[in-house]
């Protein structure tokens, strides 16, 4: 086989939230995705880590591309909530020089405002994180910190490739993949408050009638978060330590600027 997965991230592995923030690229924001997951668990059910490993089973179940084998001559890359989608093996015949193919992806924004749209790879904004594919001996060469860099960019794994000296290819009319952009994404963690990330069970549900099984599962995972009834002695007082910003409601069409530097 030509290509296998490279799973990048993998939060629903994590066997704690402080040992999930750790795992975000940027690592300036580490201490405010940790507080959203504490926040998240005094507020809702399933927890935090439980929400990311169904996203990650649900992703696994639909995915095109089996995990890396250690043999396949091409990675592609993706978070381990999102998926891939079948492309021809013509695309990955490339010349030697061609260290990366990226397609286009839809993405799908659980997020008040839902909504779904093409994110189409182009040379001025590059593939999405589960648009693309890195010849294998390129990804082993690059170093840790070359790496985490490539990875952790959302929209600008292209321009990595082109700063060292070798050359990307994009096919845009090609839709390589299946995003999600969800309460318990980067995004989230960044703009909302939880309470205020989580949409209404209805509300996703009208979203993701028609959509690919995966959409739908994925709705569906969201549309079992609740908050639990509280005894007297866990009164369920909202987390106030979690830093809030304004205006976060604009965050599902400020999208592409939101995401540039997130990772999972």
């Amino acid at each position: 086989m030509h290509a296998t997965a490279y799973v990048k991230g993998q939060l629903a592995t994590a066997t704690s939230n402080e040992e999930a923030a750790r795992r975000f690229t940027n690592i300036e924001l580490q201490d405010q995705m940790l507080a959203y997951m504490r926040a998240w668990d005094a507020i809702f059910a399933p927890s935090f880590l439980e929400i990311r490993k169904l996203l990650a089973e649900n992703a696994d179940r639909h995915t095109a591309y089996p995990p890396d084998d250690g043999q396949s001559e091409w990675l592609l890359i993706r978070d381990d909530d999102d998926i891939h989608l079948p492309v021809s093996e013509q695309y990955f015949d490339q010349p030697a020089d061609v260290v990366l193919v990226g397609f286009s992806s839809e993405l799908y924004v659980l997020l008040p405002g839902v909504r779904s749209f093409t994110y189409e790879a182009n040379y001025r904004q590059g593939p999405w994180s589960n648009g693309y594919a890195i010849r294998r001996w390129f990804f082993n060469s690059l170093t840790p910190e070359q790496r985490r860099l490539m990875l952790g960019d959302h929209m600008k794994a292209h321009a990595y490739v082109h700063f060292v000296g070798y050359r990307y290819v994009l096919y845009p009319e090609v839709i390589g993949g299946l995003g999600l952009v969800h309460p318990a994404s980067a995004t989230a963690m960044r703009n909302f408050a939880p309470e205020k990330a989580v949409v209404k069970p209805d509300v996703l549900t009208r979203f993701a009638t028609g959509k690919h099984s995966f959409v739908k599962e994925a709705a569906n995972i969201f549309c079992s978060v609740q908050r639990p009834e509280r005894g007297p002695e866990h009164p369920g007082r909202r987390d106030t330590s979690y830093p809030r910003r304004r205006g976060a409601h604009g965050d599902a069409k400020r999208l592409g600027s939101l995401c540039k530097t997130c990772s999972w």
